[in-house]
């Protein structure tokens, strides 16, 4: 992604787990950066225990492969509250 894409990808970041790598989600399988569910974490190739470099780059593809860039990926996300 270019420059062009940082803002919306930290937006979604924050806006998803706060840059903490470690944060799970209470009431379903969702953790880390992303916010991955357990399945996405294993499509991904990623674990709860992975580390953040791991976690961004897996973040990345996944943007790419739904949305193909940030700014689509928080557009969706501001319209669903998630993504």
């Amino acid at each position: 992604f270019g420059e062009e894409h940082w803002q919306a990808f930290d937006k979604l970041i924050e806006k998803e787990s706060g840059w903490n790598p470690y944060v799970c989600n209470s009431h379903s399988t969702a953790c880390g950066l992303g916010q991955f569910l357990q399945a996405t974490r294993k499509a991904y190739g990623i674990t709860v225990e992975s580390q953040p470099n791991d976690q961004v780059e897996a973040v990345i593809k996944y943007i790419k492969d739904r949305y193909s860039n940030p700014k689509e990926a928080w557009q969706f996300h501001r319209n669903n509250n998630w993504y």
